[in-house]
């Protein structure tokens, strides 16, 4: 059953300033996904890899205080 469930995500941040990329790994059981009001009123049903999708979508970082393990400048990504 744990193999359905469980797995392990990578965090990985790249700075904006001199491309170095750090990554983190994070081991999980479960998986909160959101679901589109959208796509459950108009069309009835819950397309999974879309909301793995937009679960795994690279961000940006705002003012959070990061600081770059290479070049040490604080920097928003």
């Amino acid at each position: 059953m744990f193999d359905i469930f469980q797995g392990q995500l990578i965090n990985r941040i790249e700075c904006l300033n001199c491309e170095y990329k750090s990554m983190a790994f994070d081991n999980f059981l479960d998986l909160s996904l959101s679901i589109s009001r959208k796509a459950m009123k108009y069309t009835g049903y819950i397309d999974l890899e879309e909301c793995l999708s937009d679960y795994i979508k690279p961000e940006r970082m705002e003012s959070n205080g990061y600081k770059c393990e290479r070049c040490k400048k604080e920097v928003n990504l």
